[in-house]
């Protein structure tokens, strides 16, 4: 389930008549295509090694993103900002994931092609967390909701709940899978500041 499935989902439910203060992620990214142009720019300025760092950098913003993302998502599921709010965090990933195939594409023209395939390898089950992660929230939101009704269906709730179980080892497995796979290009990354630092010697 995508951002759009969750959205469309949650038009149909009652708005609350409460306010967030908090407006986190609510602010879209601003130009995208010139922000990436730029990031290009930078990234063919820089020597595999530090590609590596402003990778791993990235990814650590991403992480951010993914906490405002379940924060926002508890705050804003029942009122009318909902859909602002994940039209900024689907803003602030495209961003995010812009930048990372720009670190790419500068892996790949620096003859550096293993890295790159760790980064695009990254890039898929990412996308695959996202989508397992927007899923997820949805479900345990179904489910509380399902629980709160005064007579809550047993034959509904048991459903929710297995959909949960599945999602939440489904969302498990994919995290396991990008730290593996971040494990190994930090691997191979030290090896080139280990180079680095032969060559300066």
């Amino acid at each position: 389930m995508d951002f759009d499935a969750c959205v469309e989902l949650l038009k149909a439910r009652p708005s609350h008549a409460h306010h967030c203060e908090s407006d986190i992620a609510e602010q879209p990214v601003a130009n995208i295509e010139q922000d990436k142009e730029h990031a290009a720019a930078a990234f063919a300025q820089l020597q595999p090694a530090a590609l590596a760092t402003a990778f791993f950098r990235l990814q650590e913003a991403r992480a951010g993103v993914y906490a405002a993302f379940r924060t926002g998502f508890e705050e804003h599921q029942q009122t009318p900002r909902f859909a602002a709010f994940s039209g900024g965090i689907t803003a602030r990933f495209a961003a995010l994931s812009n930048q990372i195939n720009g670190v790419e594409r500068a892996l790949i023209e620096k003859k550096h092609e293993r890295l790159a395939q760790y980064v695009r390898k990254v890039q898929l089950e990412e996308k695959e967390k996202l989508l397992v992660t927007s899923a997820l929230l949805v479900e345990k939101m179904r489910l509380k909701d399902a629980l709160s009704r005064p007579e809550p269906d047993a034959t509904t709730t048991a459903l929710l709940e297995q959909s949960v179980d599945v999602l939440g080892a489904k969302h498990t497995a994919v995290v396991q899978r990008i730290n593996d796979l971040l494990d190994e290009l930090r691997a191979d990354a030290m090896d080139l500041d280990d180079d680095a630092t032969a060559a300066e010697a």
